[in-house]
Order: structure tokens, then C-alpha cells, then sequence
């Protein structure tokens, strides 16, 4: 019934909306801990049905060198048209983005208007892990907490001890996971929570005393602001029209914790400000690490000798948490800038932002001259809107979605071509979270218990079913065709 039945009924009504709208594709490899390594295929399209952007699983692919092939394949199979085809999310390695002989490469082959974007997740994430070893020279780790306290018995029964002594609520010492962009936040704030009951404890056992407290206090005052651009990119409802100002304003931060605010204010773009050399920042006391080691440093909490060391790694770690998300995080891409128009800002936009996707999308979205002056008038219209006349909603596909369906009093749609174009945009990648989000699910249902469930089978079908009905399962109805097809 799964696999013949009630997947391939959501499976086609996805392939009818791809064959008459715009959509975004999108692929991860799982982790290489499996006996075979999955790419699963994700298709994004605006469900007029929902009048939501919806994710759906289209393919799945062994390898990513066959990606473009079964993309290839399985789009001539269901006739989707290539036009209609507007945008990729791949992750961030090389076979995915490279300049020669890559999934985009091949891809733009067949529409070369296609937007390509890679993960800033996990580049946020990977850039917060690198940074780090800026303090390998000062807090060295005779062990790692983690692996210290899970395998001995006896140790965790101590830590219970010394942790009651600190009056502390004991907590369990937890281990970064890398590949859970969120988890340095949460492992670094419960490791600091149980610090003053793992001081005791070394301190006891004559043990050697790492100064692994004001790590974490500095890494738990200046996480927040990594974190917070990546929980907002993670998003599941399309929120490309503000991720340009978001990540501006997070190179921004990063720099205010360690340059002159006068470096910043004074550069036309922000990817230009000078950052690096003893005259472009502050004094060391200026330098931002956190209120709490503010008021530490003069108490001794740091050994005289280790002070400028501890300065200097505060300013290796900025230099390197800022260098790689100015080289690659999209701060002048023109796609996120021209996208602000979704936004109802819209005094502050203009229709060359509009025009920007109809020329790059044209053979897809609006061709005749004509259709570009009413294009130009609903945006007029468009702009001249009340707040009254938009429906109250924080998702902005459900607004365009209600600007897509009001009428004029002619009976023609009122913003016909502008929401044609939204909708379009809508759809296209701000992150490859989404796709992290599918193999989570496909973690939860092929477990030790099933763990014979196949990529290409009951698997890929109760992925589709899934994605497809978010309801309960006994609130689905299926048709008359299901129903004959289940026999």
C-alpha cells in the first residue's frame, strides 16, 4: 500500500506542480558511518493548494557523480521542463561547487539561469570550530572532559560528589557533536555550569588544572552571535529576502568585538573594512570577551604571564572567525539583495529589483513588452498597499500567497504577474538545512530496529509520505485512484 499506492499519489501530485511552476532542487550526502552513502533529492515548488513553499523528496541518488544523471533522468521521465527549474541547494564541497566538471557545472549546461548555494550553516558552524584553535597554546587539555568522565565509573561518581560539595546540580560533562551545527552553544554552556565542581575535582586529584573556565566564558559570551545568524538560516520557511541584511549585520557584530566602530562607519561595503594590523584594533582591554572575564582578569583569575597571550588569542580567534565569512558568505549577492522586495518594505525598494528576476528568468516568468508595463504598474500598486489590505501572517509565502488571489473588479487577478515573480523567488535556496532536516527523518525511521529499509524503497516512500502529509495519518483521505490502486 506504501509503495504502490499512497507514495506514488503524493509523488505525482509533486511532479504536476513542478511541470507548471517554478522549483528549487536540493541534495546532501549523509555521513560515511553507513554501508552505503545517501544523496537524497529534495524538490521545493509554491503548493497552490497550501499557498505555502513546500519541500518534497523527488530522487534519490547513491553517489553524488550520479546526482546530475538520475536529476537528468528523472525530470525527461515526468516531463518537467528544465525552465521551470530556478535554483539548487548543494552543500559546501567541491563536487557540488567547483568550476570544472561539478553537479553546478553540469547543471547550468541545461539552464544556465539556475542559482547555485551552497550551506552558510555549516560554514558558520565549521568557521566557529576553526577559530578555536587560536587557544590551543593557552588552554591546553591534558584530556578531553568528555572521554575523561564517560568510560570510568568511578570518575562520574566523584564528579556527583564534588558537585554536591560545590552545591551544584550535577550535570552530565556532554561532547561536541561537529556535524550538530547548534551543539558547541549547548555544550559549552552546561560544561561551564559544572565548572566550579570539575576545579575541585582536579584540584583533589593533584591532577594538572587546565584553564578551561575562561574558555568557556569566553566562548560562551561570543557564540550567541554565530548562533544566531545560523538559527535564522535555518529556517524552514523561505526567508531569502532578509538574509542579505541578516548576514551584513552579523560580519557587522564580529567586527565590533574587535576593530575600531570608526573602520566600519568609515568603509562603503562592509567586505572592505580593514580588520587586520595592531592599527586597526583597539587596545587589549577594548577588545570584547565577555562581561563576566572583564571583571575576572583584574582578580587573577589569568596568571600575569598568560594575559597577552590570552589577548592575543581573543584577537587570532576573531581574525579567523571573520576571514572566511567575508570571502564566502554572499554579502554582495545580487540574488539575496534583489529579493528584498518580498519583504513589504516597500518604500524602500525599487522595480529594478523586480526586473532583475524577469530578465534572469525570462523565458519562464514574463517575454512580451506589454506584460512588463502591467508587471510595472501591479508593482506600483504593490507599494501603494495598507497594511489593512495584507492579511495578518509572519510566513511570507502565506502573504503572497493572499496578494496572489485578490481580484480586481473586472475579475482579473490583481497582482498576477508580481506574485508570479515572488513565488518564484520564494522558492529558491538561503540554505541547505532542509535537506539536514530529511536525513534526521531518515534517521528516525530506519533505526537498528528496520535497518533493512532500503534507499530506493519503503524508505524513499515513507520519506515522500512524510514530507507530503504533515497531518496525522488517520486524518488522510485517500481518492477513489489510491483506493483502487491499494487493492
Amino acid at each position: 500500500m506504501i509503495n504502490g499506492a499512497i507514495a506514488p499519489h503524493f509523488r505525482e501530485k509533486l511532479v504536476e506542480v513542478m511541470r507548471n511552476s517554478p522549483y528549487s532542487l536540493f541534495t546532501d550526502g549523509s555521513n560515511n558511518t553507513g554501508r552505503e552513502k545517501m544523496n537524497l533529492l529534495t524538490g521545493r515548488m509554491f503548493d497552490i493548494n497550501t499557498q505555502r513553499v513546500e519541500s518534497r523528496l523527488f530522487d534519490d541518488c547513491a553517489t553524488a557523480a550520479v546526482i546530475f544523471d538520475k536529476t537528468d533522468q528523472a525530470l525527461d521521465t515526468h516531463s518537467i521542463p528544465w525552465a521551470n527549474y530556478v535554483g539548487f541547494g548543494v552543500d559546501n564541497t567541491s563536487i557540488g561547487l567547483r568550476k570544472r566538471n561539478s553537479i553546478m557545472t553540469r547543471m547550468k549546461e541545461n539552464n544556465a539561469a539556475c542559482y547555485f548555494m551552497g550551506c552558510p550553516c555549516h560554514l558558520i558552524h565549521n568557521v566557529v570550530c576553526k577559530s578555536a584553535s587560536s587557544f590551543k597554546q593557552l588552554f591546553v587539555f591534558d584530556v578531553d572532559l568528555f572521554y575523561y568522565f564517560n568510560k570510568s565509573t568511578m570518575r562520574k561518581s566523584m564528579l556527583v560528589e564534588f558537585s554536591e560539595f560545590c552545591d551544584v546540580k550535577h550535570r552530565q560533562v556532554i561532547k561536541h557533536v561537529s556535524t550538530h551545527w547548534l551543539n558547541l552553544e549547548t555544550a559549552v554552556q552546561q560544561n561551564l555550569y559544572v565548572c566550579p565542581a570539575l576545579k575541585s575535582y582536579f584540584l583533589s586529584n593533584s591532577e594538572s588544572l587546565p584553564h578551561f573556565r575562561v574558555y568557556f566564558l569566553f566562548y560562551n559570551a561570543v557564540l550567541p552571535v554565530f548562533t544566531t545568524l545560523n538559527k535564522y538560516l535555518q529556517r524552514e520557511d523561505p526567508c531569502i529576502f532578509a538574509a542579505h541584511d541578516q548576514i551584513q549585520d552579523f560580519v557587522k557584530r564580529v567586527l565590533g568585538k574587535f576593530i575600531s566602530i570608526r573602520n566600519i562607519r568609515e568603509a562603503k561595503y562592509v567586505e572592505n573594512v580593514q580588520f587586520e594590523g595592531e592599527e586597526n584594533q583597539p587596545e587589549d582591554e577594548e577588545l570584547f570577551f565577555g562581561l563576566v572575564i572583564n571583571k575576572r582578569l583584574p582578580k587573577g583569575d589569568i596568571e600575569p604571564t598568560q594575559r597577552s597571550m590570552f589577548f592575543k588569542a581573543v584577537q587570532q580567534f576573531y581574525v579567523a572567525a571573520i576571514t572566511e565569512p567575508i570571502a564566502k558568505l554572499h554579502l554582495d549577492d545580487s540574488v539575496f539583495k534583489h529579493s528584498r522586495f518580498l519583504d513589504f518594505q516597500r518604500d524602500k525598494r525599487t522595480f529594478t529589483d523586480v526586473e532583475s528576476f524577469v530578465n534572469t528568468y525570462s523565458d519562464l516568468l514574463l517575454a512580451s513588452p506589454q506584460d512588463r508595463e502591467k508587471l510595472q504598474e501591479e508593482f506600483v500598486d504593490y507599494q501603494l498597499l495598507g497594511h489593512i489590505d495584507i492579511t495578518e501572517s509572519i510566513w511570507v509565502d502565506v502573504i503572497w500567497g493572499h496578494l496572489s488571489s485578490l481580484k480586481m473588479a473586472d475579475g482579473s487577478l490583481k497582482f498576477g504577474r508580481i506574485s508570479k515573480v515572488a513565488k518564484a523567488v520564494l522558492v529558491l535556496p538561503h540554505s541547505n538545512a532542509g535537506e539536514e532536516r530529511v536525513f534526521s527523518m531518515v534517521r528516525r525511521n530506519k533505526s537498528s530496529f528496520r535497518s533493512s529499509l532500503k534507499v530506493d524503497g519503503t524508505l524513499a516512500s515513507l520519506i515522500t509520505i512524510k514530507l507530503a502529509n504533515k497531518e496525522q495519518c488517520y486524518n488522510f483521505e485517500p481518492t477513489e485512484e489510491v483506493l483502487t490502486k491499494a487493492k
